[in-house]
């Protein structure tokens, strides 16, 4: 099978570009999408190369034991970071509900203050009519006795 490359977003071979045309045994699911089929009169332009294995130990066994050692510290250190991101967190929410809690009793304290003061200068009003027509009684009672 011969395919036409419509997209790059694909392992396709070194210098690929839109439009060249590859030969496929079937086309690999990576491709999917990404080529329009051809015929087969038409030319390839384009040829993977021959599988190349890469040897990836890059070193002896050693090296190789201490980046797994360094890989297994840093990990660990990431899980700490991860464990005290966790708890400040934990320690944020739970200061900030206590906030909440004291706001909202000292919400509740104003409240009665505020009801209490109200009832206080209900009580002044009331008891200042009461001075007021005691005091009124009282000028009228000296009236009446000063006049005799």
């Amino acid at each position: 099978m011969k395919a036409r490359i419509t997209h790059l977003k694909a392992p396709w071979p070194l210098g690929a570009k839109v439009g060249d045309v590859v030969g496929f045994e079937s086309a690999p699911a990576w491709a999917v999408g990404k080529f329009e089929q051809v015929s087969d009169d038409e030319p390839v332009t384009l040829a993977f190369g021959e599988p190349v294995l890469i040897e990836l130990s890059g070193g002896d066994a050693s090296e190789i034991e201490g980046l797994k050692a360094a890989i297994a510290d840093l990990t660990a250190k990431l899980a700490d970071e991860q464990k005290a991101k966790d708890e400040a967190g934990a320690l944020a929410l739970m200061a900030q509900e206590q906030s909440e809690s004291i706001i909202s009793g000292l919400n509740e304290q104003i409240a009665a203050a505020k009801a209490e003061a109200e009832a206080a200068k209900a009580t002044a009003a009331d008891l200042t009519s009461q001075v007021a027509d005691l005091t009124a009684k009282l000028k009228a009672a000296t009236t009446k006795t000063g006049s005799k």
